[in-house]
């Protein structure tokens, strides 16, 4: 682990990403499964950290989220299994840890990908009992002030990179979210998650000048941030990157 690890490092990799519970995709290694120990979980977050990069984990089991909190994991995907003891460790650590439920790619099963998967094919992988694990969970974490994250899972053909906003609505209807906090999960914590040093994701003096201005009010409806005609400005690192031609011709 500590060979697969530095070498990440050596080549240029950010974040290191491990794989510490199944998945429904693979029958012989279902989601509540851990394959991969404590002691390795362990490894890898003490070499990666070590080279100043942060760890992310698929962790879709109660065990495996354990692990990633003991083994100090600083972003858990998924985190669908639950019981009182692994909620109550995710609260202890919820000014450390990031934690991104990924609904989006469940949602877009269930309801949104054929012809490219089956609606059958997702039910007998238990999707809809995953589901349901994960409302109870993150509506949980939710009341217990976790920093969620929007997006994971895009770049499917039914659910493509760049649509990550969706994720506001789903936060919405799957999780309880208001979308004031929704999009707080998509901005500050999303800010925090990429930077330390707390200087990106909300509008104040000093903070690094990433932002979008909008057509219309997102608190009243979120999914206007799904419309690309709707964002009428678009400012990176200061300047103005892509300026919509009717806010332009006024000025």
């Amino acid at each position: 682990m500590r060979k697969a690890v530095r070498l990440c490092c050596r080549e240029g990799c950010d974040n290191i990403k491990l794989d510490v519970s199944g998945d429904p995709f693979y029958p012989e290694i279902p989601s509540h499964a851990t394959p991969m120990s404590l002691e390795e979980v362990r490894m890898a977050v003490a070499t990666a950290h070590s080279f100043g990069k942060k760890v992310n984990a698929h962790a879709r089991s109660i065990e495996s989220i354990r692990h990633c909190l003991v083994a100090g994991v600083d972003v858990i995907y998924h985190a669908e299994y639950s019981d009182e003891e692994t909620l109550d460790m995710l609260e202890a650590a919820k000014d450390r840890i990031f934690v991104a439920p990924t609904i989006s790619l469940f949602h877009t099963m269930m309801h949104e990908a054929e012809p490219y998967l089956p609606r059958a094919a997702a039910e007998a992988m238990g999707i809809p009992a995953l589901i349901e694990e994960s409302v109870k969970t993150h509506t949980a974490l939710r009341k217990r002030g976790i920093r969620h994250l929007i997006g994971g899972d895009y770049g499917f053909a039914w659910s493509m990179q760049g649509t990550n906003a969706r994720d506001l609505k789903f936060f919405m209807d799957y999780y309880g979210y208001s979308a004031a906090d929704a999009l707080l999960c998509a901005t500050r914590n999303g800010g925090l998650a990429m930077r330390a040093q707390g200087d990106l994701g909300t509008l104040r003096p000093g903070m690094l000048a990433d932002m979008l201005l909008v057509d219309g009010d997102p608190l009243t409806d979120v999914t206007i941030l799904t419309d690309k005609r709707r964002l009428a400005m678009v400012m990176k690192d200061g300047e103005i990157s892509t300026l919509q031609p009717a806010l332009h011709a006024t000025g």
